[in-house]
């Protein structure tokens, strides 16, 4: 079976390549395929010297997740690949972790039933070398394996969301055509989303961990959500619920949090009146 990889960069540090290092023995072709307006020679170069299997695409614009899945995925089929490992530039594996990754998905049946498998990111305590694949609904992008010879029944990356939910989507659109979402709840991927930091909360002012967002990307989260529940309220009601409270909860630590509340306020009215007026893709200032 050939299996590629695709990481989608925007101004990435040296911190992205020792994280593509962190798979790249796994697959047989890895699509570096970078959304920053300017590229950063030197992250290149160290990509072409360390990854040698690795191909390099990037015309000067930031065309958002989904085009870019797209792009790559169609890419990958015309070259012969059958799956491919889609990952964040801030993802990685241990290498314990990945190799037993691998030798689950080998040795699950019926794979060309499965559009995506995936891994978790949240639950250590799910970790183990036994395989744990178990129907799921929702799996992240990063981390995971979308089957090829599926990629064009099911449709293909949702281009309206541009960033965010882009993973969901296709998650739910996968399951209304009849295919399966495997999750490997033994599986951990070490993956950041977005700016971490310790803030005094709660009575006694004690250090708690809070995720950080920028103001377009709180645009994207609340845009996407309504365009999702739009569409997926009555078939998924529990996950979008889930989604709803997520959103919800990062609107309120970043409005808690972030100095610049009117700012923030602002992208998040103007995320709900885009969706109103159908106005998705990327953002368009006003």
């Amino acid at each position: 079976m050939n299996i590629a990889a695709v990481v989608i960069l925007y101004h990435p540090d040296q911190k992205t390549v020792e994280n593509i290092l962190s798979y790249r023995y796994y697959v047989d072709k890895i699509y570096v395929a970078d959304n920053s307006e300017n590229a950063s020679l030197s992250i290149i170069e160290a990509i072409r010297n360390q990854v040698p299997n690795s191909i390099y695409i990037h015309d000067g614009h930031n065309n958002g997740i989904a085009e870019r899945l797209n792009q790559v995925c169609k890419l990958a089929k015309t070259e012969g690949f059958d799956f491919i490992l889609t990952m964040d530039q801030d993802s990685s594996f241990g290498e314990p972790v990945i190799k037993n990754y691998f030798q689950c998905f080998t040795s699950y049946p019926y794979k060309e039933d499965v559009a995506m498998f995936g891994v978790q990111y949240e639950n250590p305590d799910w970790v183990s070398d036994i395989c744990n694949p178990a129907p799921w609904t929702t799996l992240i992008t990063s981390g995971s394996l979308v089957n090829l010879s599926l990629f064009e029944k099911t449709g293909g990356f949702d281009e309206n969301l541009f960033i965010d939910t882009v993973d969901f989507e296709y998650c739910y659109r996968s399951i209304l055509k009849g295919f399966k979402i495997i999750l490997f709840k033994n599986i951990l991927l070490t993956h950041n989303l977005g700016i971490t930091r310790f803030q005094s909360a709660g009575k006694n002012r004690n250090p708690a961990r809070i995720t950080m967002h920028s103001p377009i990307r709180l645009y994207y989260m609340i845009r996407n959500y309504l365009y999702l529940r739009s569409k997926y309220k009555k078939t998924f009601p529990a996950e979008i619920l889930q989604s709803r409270n997520a959103v919800l909860n990062r609107i309120k630590i970043n409005l808690v949090h972030n100095k610049n509340k009117i700012a923030l306020l602002r992208y998040v009215l103007h995320g709900v009146i885009d969706f109103k007026t159908n106005r998705m893709g990327k953002y368009r200032k006003k």
